[in-house]
């Protein structure tokens, strides 16, 4: 039957009708399709850029996290396709790409992570190796002890890790202790190899045993009085390199057994690196002392007086005798107090008294102590008797005071400035802390025990 142009006109316009209002709900569909993905798109970003965020504060750096950034923006870069019902499936993809994004990030982390702990591991190993040969090469037992502490600190902390900022931070105190062990290492190398060409040089010379026993011994025993100096004028604070000082004089003292042994060879290495190390210690006494300076060796009965580190005079002397308060210099980092010229000096012990002595006029004095000790002349005593022994002797030793030559004792007068460090040690070639123990003032210069 065919149908009217009026009823085909109506078939028309309600097939025109159903096609649009499908249109229209398919629309409707693919919004709310949008609106779901671009949602879990948006989630997945967030997602990601707190883990971002996280790793960033954990310690993870930019380089870290760079791929994971590159990738992201190329992610967020994509263009949304214009037609409506494409935008669904676009969402969905970029939000799938997004935690593939995350799954990448946690992946580079724990790479990351397993690297930083095998550099740590490998740092660790070669500062181990490294300490253990530098106690083998004679390294300084103070030095390779704070090395090795170092290491068993970041052992520690290597086991306490729990973020790898933690570790990176551990891993680059290790790098330090490596070099800082190898430049230890190095070093000593170096003065081994020195000290051997010193040592070479004197069994090649044929010295003897009992020769080359006799250097080291009095290398030795130079280096400590001279120690003993410094650390006296420590006391009131007057030498401030001491830390310097006593780093070689305790490798002075690391080689000194050596000295002893039976075996030629080791006997000269040892004296070569006394005599290094010694020759270090006084180096940094004289580069160290005031302007001007005064050091009296009890045990040589002898005076040195320095002006701008250099002698300007010496001589023999002759003190009191050591331990007795009656008849004792006193030792210790004294300082001068006052010159007089002329002075005469007037028994503190009445006559009848063992210390008893008549009133005595001296003509150039140079006062030390606020008991009375001075630099004098004395002309009761002939200058061949000053020098060692002198203490001990009943007719020429001092009540405390220091007896110089006439003209020596004239010229110090005249150049003692009041103030001017005056040191007064032992001398005898003990150790440092023996020599300390003598003292007999405090880190003043004042008598404990005047007489």
């Amino acid at each position: 039957m065919r149908l009217s142009w009026h009823s085909a006109r109506w078939v028309l316009i309600g097939a025109l009708l159903v096609a649009l209002l499908a249109g229209a709900g398919s629309v409707i569909l693919a919004g709310q399709s949008v609106t779901a993905a671009q949602a879990e798109y948006a989630a997945a970003g967030r997602s990601l850029d707190v883990q971002l965020a996280a790793a960033a504060q954990a310690g993870y750096g930019e380089q870290d996290l760079q791929p994971v950034q590159d990738q992201l923006t190329l992610v967020r870069a994509a263009h949304l396709p214009l037609l409506v019902w494409a935008q669904p499936g676009f969402y969905s993809n970029q939000a799938s790409r997004l935690r593939g994004l995350q799954a990448d990030l946690h992946q580079t982390q724990a790479q990351v992570d397993q690297n930083a702990k095998q550099d740590l591991d490998q740092q660790l190993a070669t500062a181990k190796t490294g300490i253990d040969r530098a106690r083998t090469i004679d390294v300084a037992d103070a030095q390779t002890t704070g090395l090795a502490g170092r290491y068993d600190d970041l052992v520690k902390r290597q086991f306490a890790a729990t973020t790898i900022a933690d570790v990176r931070k551990a891993d680059t105190d290790a790098k330090t202790l490596v070099t800082d062990v190898i430049a230890a290492g190095s070093q000593q190398t170096a003065e081994n190899t020195a000290i051997q060409t010193v040592a070479d040089t004197l069994t090649q010379q044929g010295a003897s045993l009992a020769t080359m026993q006799s250097l080291g011994n009095t290398s030795l025993a130079a280096g400590r009085n001279d120690a003993t100096v410094a650390a006296y004028e420590a006391k009131p604070g007057r030498f401030a390199a001491l830390t310097q000082l006593m780093d070689a004089y305790n490798r002075m003292e690391h080689y000194a057994a050596r000295i002893g042994s039976a075996d030629p060879q080791q006997a000269a290495f040892g004296t070569a690196a006394v005599q290094r190390y010694a020759g270090l210690v006084h180096s940094q006494l004289m580069q160290n002392l005031g302007p001007k300076h005064v050091i009296v060796s009890f045990e040589a009965q002898h005076v040195w007086v320095y002006d701008a580190q250099k002698v300007v005079l010496e001589s023999a002397v002759t003190t009191g005798i050591r331990g007795s308060t009656a008849y004792g210099t006193d030792f210790g980092p004294m300082k001068v107090l006052h010159n007089d010229h002329p002075f005469k000096m007037h028994s503190p012990w009445p006559k009848g008294s063992v210390y008893w002595y008549p009133d005595t006029v001296v003509q150039w004095t140079v006062f030390f102590t606020n008991s009375g000790e001075s630099f004098h002349d004395a002309s009761w005593e002939s200058d061949y008797q000053l020098g060692p022994g002198s203490q001990y002797n009943a007719s020429t030793r001092s009540h405390g005071c220091i007896h110089i030559p006439y003209s020596d004792a004239q010229w110090l007068y005249g150049w003692a400035d009041v103030g001017t460090p005056v040191d007064v040690v032992p001398g005898d070639g003990q150790p440092l802390a023996a020599q300390l123990a003598e003292m007999t003032t405090d880190d003043q210069g004042v008598p404990l025990n005047p007489a």
